[in-house]
């Protein structure tokens, strides 16, 4: 197979490279020290030795080679032009040039900005870079008329990208450093320099070309209608509604919004009929149809499932062009070459994998389907004679085969119902396509002509729509798939191969192999990593409150907290449950809750409905908010509630100790509700750790008292978010901390944590982790010392 498809053993190679270069993460010129000596060695065997299988070999890993420097290149080029909070003067004042028309999101205004010129200190030098640009819709002029290829003047504060806040989330700071965006400015004043256009870059021209293209669907359509209609056609998501988008997500028909080989298809059909009603050769109507290709690709962004089917539509056309046949693998294969050697990183982009990935299932597991069709007996005619429903189905449920593993790993979640979403919306975005085409050629003659074409445009996409939203809200109509590892999606595509091969001994037998080679290796991992006796904790980053897991060495789970809920966000159902999904897990032993405050246990609710809870610990909370008089109800109902006060030993590990240090036993109803919550003492071997939720002075000296030398511990979670009224000089003189961990929102109303408490615990030397700047914090034992878990593995 390798051999009689070169591009695929080049595309193989190329990637394995990429992918050790993101791992090992050396810089350019360790590279270039690796590099050099490969390439001469294998010059110099080249000319002098008879070609054989060594020669091969260096060949080979010359081109894994080159994959690895550039992707170490583009690394490295990413990161020189990267902007920073700290590297620009305060407010940061740019001027630049507006490259495509801003967007609403929610109460944020967002623009993308070619910035040429830096002002400091009033004067202007000049700094070529591509930042993103955020700004509160309240501090937009009235009627903003920004178009692309203006020049704007802004000014704000540089912020860093937006990161992964807890491990296996997905990077969005990641997504913007390879979509080549320099940096993030959130302005506070954008002007609108007139008669001061800059030139159209290549880029430019197309978003403004795109743009216009939108305003006229905009024009003939409703504002959902055209924000759809945009993506489809012109590949621009960016004004198309949260909640439309989880639906398409939740059928498994967001593909669709994804401009790729059907649009490059319809488009390229379209085009190759045009064409050919002018009588020209041959010859000029593949070039022009070609030509037609790349202006499309360019049009609608350049994304990778864009790239990749222009390539492929212009091989297939260029094999007719020279009258030959093209293998549609070595085409692929073509695509993605050309794709990672102008931009190796793309490997790691979401759109990428999942193009690639849907159409070479489509590609391999189609054929298979489509014979299934013509193995029904001949008595059940009327089935044979629906070929064009089954092969909708086919297509779609081949593509859904190649693409469960990452659309499991990137959304977790699968689509129960796709299957049946598909054979509607598939259809149905073809015709929306090809009337839309008909909508912006008639346009630029005559608008009541467009409007025809429009209004029929309009019927089908209010139809299509509709049609997602119910089927999204059918019942288990997603499924949750939690953690869905490399591993996991080695064996589903091995086991999917033999399913697929069953009459095929020749090929089942190494599946077979490779299958139990992973299972035994599953099992005896599994058994190796339960012997290893570690205590682990996890400060999850949940904003503005609190939130720890405590994974205890035989299995058993707690959680200390479960954050804050309010008006669109709830900590159990958006962090913390996605968290424990993605670790495995499906039962918490204990849920503690602190203290009655909705940013401690805000959560509690979703996670009691959503995960199996054997118990809920808390001590008595005094007077009882609103909030937390219902979720008493609901613990009532499922009989979970448990009270604990000094003295309690709550540990579902009997190798681990965890003791309630504070409140007393029903004797400090009077104190604060920040002063009644629970703190706790874990004790494994000879690591310790204090967990002290709110409280605040009165209740650490009161500790101080009651323990003394027994709160002494290596890991310290710092009480009420660092504020000043917590954490007091004589509570760490009695603490004698290594790490301190601090639990707070970014940018937070309150101020917290307070520099005062920072600056107690910088005298003494400890190592201080904020979620606010650093993410989860994640702390493992092994009953001798706390070790901290770096699970951020680079910088965007």
């Amino acid at each position: 197979m390798l051999r009689r498809r070169p591009a695929l053993r080049f595309v193989l190679l190329l990637g394995g490279g990429i992918i050790l270069a993101n791992e090992l993460q050396i810089d350019v010129g360790e590279n270039l020290f690796l590099l050099a000596p490969l390439t001469l060695c294998t010059f110099l065997f080249f000319l002098t030795s008879s070609r054989g299988w060594f020669t091969l070999v260096l060949a080979h890993l010359q081109i894994a080679f080159l994959g690895f420097s550039l992707a170490t290149i583009q690394e490295a080029d990413l990161t020189a032009r990267r902007i920073r909070p700290g590297s620009v003067i305060e407010p940061t004042l740019v001027s630049g040039i507006l490259e495509e028309s801003p967007i609403h999101q929610g109460n944020t205004l967002r623009l993308v900005v070619e910035v040429d010129s830096v002002y400091e200190k009033g004067k202007g030098r000049p700094e070529r870079k591509r930042l993103m640009v955020l700004m509160p819709r309240k501090d937009v002029p009235v009627d903003p008329s920004f178009e692309a290829g203006q020049r704007l003047e802004l000014e704000g504060r540089v912020d860093d990208f937006p990161r992964a806040r807890n491990p296996g989330e997905f990077d969005y700071g990641r997504l913007l450093a390879l979509s080549e965006i320099d940096g993030v400015l959130r302005a506070t004043r954008v002007a609108l320099r007139s008669g001061q256009s800059g030139k159209l870059s290549l880029r430019r021209w197309f978003n403004r070309v795109r743009s216009k293209l939108g305003e006229i669907l905009e024009f003939h359509h409703g504002a959902e209608q055209a924000s759809f209609l945009r993506g489809v056609m012109l590949g621009d998501r960016r004004s198309i509604p949260a909640e439309l988008k989880q639906s398409f997500i939740d059928t498994g028909t967001i593909h669709i919004l994804a401009v790729s080989g059907a649009h490059v298809a319809i488009v390229g059909l379209i085009l190759y009929l045009v064409f050919g009603l002018f009588r020209m050769p041959r010859i000029a109507v593949i070039l022009m149809t070609m030509g037609g290709l790349l202006f499309y690709m360019m049009l609608t962004g350049a994304s990778s499932s864009i790239v990749r089917a222009t390539i492929m539509g212009c091989v297939i056309l260029g094999g007719r062009l020279m009258e030959r046949r093209t293998d549609v693998y070595n085409s692929i294969c073509v695509a993605a070459c050309i794709v990672l050697l102008w931009r190796p990183l793309q490997l790691f982009d979401v759109g990428f994998q999942l193009s690639f990935a849907a159409v070479l299932s489509i590609v391999y597991f189609y054929p298979r389907l489509s014979e299934l069709l013509r193995r029904i007996p001949a008595e059940w005619e009327e089935i044979r004679g629906l070929t064009r429903v089954w092969q909708v189905f086919a297509v779609s449920f081949a593509a859904q085969l190649g693409t469960l593993p990452f659309s499991a790993h990137y959304f977790e979640r699968f689509s129960v119902i796709s299957l049946a979403a598909n054979l509607i919306v598939v259809p149905m975005v073809g015709l929306n396509l090809m009337i839309g085409s008909l909508t912006l050629a008639a346009s630029f003659f005559s608008n009541a002509g467009a409007s025809v074409y429009a209004a029929v445009n309009q019927v089908l996409a209010n139809v299509l729509l509709g049609a997602v939203r119910v089927a999204a809200d059918v019942p288990h109509a997603s499924v949750e798939t939690g953690a869905f590892t490399l591993k996991a999606a080695i064996l589903y595509y091995l086991v999917l191969f033999g399913l697929f091969n069953l009459g095929r001994p020749a090929r089942l037998k190494p599946v077979v192999l490779c299958i139990m080679v992973i299972l035994t290796e599953s099992v005896f991992g599994n058994v190796a990593e339960r012997g290893e006796r570690v205590m682990r904790v996890t400060t999850l980053d949940v904003g503005q409150g609190d939130s720890h897991l405590f994974q205890f060495p035989n299995g058993a789970i707690l959680l200390l907290d479960s954050g804050p809920a309010g008006p669109g966000f709830d900590a159990g159902a958006r962090t913390i449950g996605p968290f424990l999904r993605r670790k495995g897990i499906s039962t918490i032993d204990a849920i503690v809750m602190t203290h009655p405050h909705a940013d401690h246990t805000g959560g509690v609710a979703s996670l009691l409905d959503e995960f199996r809870v054997r118990e809920v610990i808390e001590a008595e909370p005094g007077a009882r908010s609103r909030f937390h008089s219902e979720l008493q109800k609901i613990m009532d109902k499922k009989s979970v509630k448990r009270m604990a006060g000094v003295g309690s030993e709550i540990s579902p590990d009997p190798s681990v100790r965890l003791y309630v240090v504070h409140p007393l036993w029903n004797k400090d109803s009077t104190h604060s509700a920040n002063n009644r919550s629970v703190v706790l003492k874990l004790v494994y071997g000879a690591t310790a750790a204090l967990f002290t939720g709110d409280a605040e002075r009165e209740a650490e000296e009161q500790m101080r008292r009651r323990f003394g030398a027994f709160l002494d511990s290596d890991l310290f979670k710092v009480g009420h978010h660092g504020s000043i009224t917590s954490t007091t000089e004589t509570f760490l003189d009695g603490i004698t901390p290594e790490f301190a961990i601090i639990s707070v929102g970014r940018q937070n109303k309150f101020g917290h944590p307070s520099n005062e408490v920072i600056e107690r615990m910088q005298r003494r030397g400890v190592e201080i982790v904020r979620t606010d700047r650093e993410g989860a914090a994640v702390f493992e034992s092994d009953g001798n010392i706390w070790k901290r878990i770096h699970w951020r593995t680079r910088t965007p």
